[in-house]
């Protein structure tokens, strides 16, 4: 009678044990679906794993992925975050950490630094129409990291009964620069030079661009400010804000297609204004 309940006592343990063991493996994988770095280990050091290396493609619509664990390999890799001790979770001898959540700057950054430098061409064919002017617009950027240069054509149309007016502009930004990037808000800053065309003149050039991200990367906001200025009088040539949204319709590893909708005003040698809704698309090649 004693060896039977010994016996019995004995297996309910096993079952007990499994139920415990099921719950913690259940527990761990839906944390590692969720994208954390958590994995059994059966020392009193977490083993860390290392994400993909630099060499991995990333698509520009999603700068910040988080790393797949089922492609994860053993490295000497040691993350930001260290898990906290009352995550830690002992058991038979095995011992569970279940890291703090990371926040989505962390995991911005962190897809930053093994995200690679990357070339791309970018251009962008726009059209605005309003009661007086038709304008056109077209631009064409090339980038490298976080720097770029920019050339934009800009073609501003006035019909009337028996005349047809013309003013054109092109638009070189020689330099532009990514100053802040996170998951929700880029900023650029950027120099230049405007050509007028009707007075054959070139006039320095200042921009500063705000971006916000939506809906998980597919909507793009960016408000643009231009201001040209005449350094030898001091005059304010052009004044410029232009406010986009670029929408992604489809993607693949070497491309990106958005449509653009937007509306923009200037102001001409602080007299003539100039406003109007535009149309267009985007192009993105990498």
């Amino acid at each position: 009678m004693k060896f039977l309940f010994i016996a019995l006592l004995s297996l309910g343990s096993v079952q007990l044990s499994a139920q415990v063991v099921d719950k913690l493996r259940d527990a761990s994988d839906q944390n590692l679906s969720t994208g954390a770095y958590s994995v059994p280990v059966s020392s009193a050091e977490p083993v860390y794993y290392a994400p993909p290396s630099p060499s991995t493609t990333v698509s520009l619509s999603d700068p910040y992925p988080i790393p797949d664990p089922a492609t994860f390999e053993p490295g000497e890799y040691q993350p930001a975050y260290r898990p906290a001790r009352r995550n830690h979770v002992s058991s038979g001898g095995q011992s569970l950490y279940f890291p703090e959540p990371m926040s989505m700057d962390a995991q911005f950054q962190l897809g930053l630094q093994n995200r690679p430098a990357y070339f791309y061409l970018e251009f962008t064919p726009q059209a605005g129409v309003s009661p007086q002017y038709t304008t056109l617009l077209g631009q064409l950027r090339l980038g490298y990291g976080w720097g770029s240069t920019s050339i934009r054509y800009y073609n501003l149309i006035e019909m009337g009964r028996d005349f047809l007016a013309n003013y054109r502009t092109i638009d070189w930004q020689i330099f532009r620069a990514r100053l802040v990037e996170r998951p929700w808000l880029q900023w650029h800053v950027g120099l230049g030079v405007m050509y007028e065309q009707y007075n054959d003149v070139f006039y320095p050039e200042f921009t500063t661009e705000v971006g916000v991200n939506a809906m998980q990367g597919k909507l793009y906001i960016p408000v643009e400010f231009r201001a040209t200025v005449d350094d030898i009088t001091g005059a304010w040539v052009r004044q410029e804000i232009n406010v986009q949204g670029n929408y992604r319709l489809m993607e693949d590893r070497h491309y990106t297609l958005s449509a653009t909708a937007g509306y923009f005003f200037q102001y001409y040698y602080e007299s003539v204004r100039v406003q109007s809704p535009t149309l267009g698309l985007r192009m993105l090649l990498f």
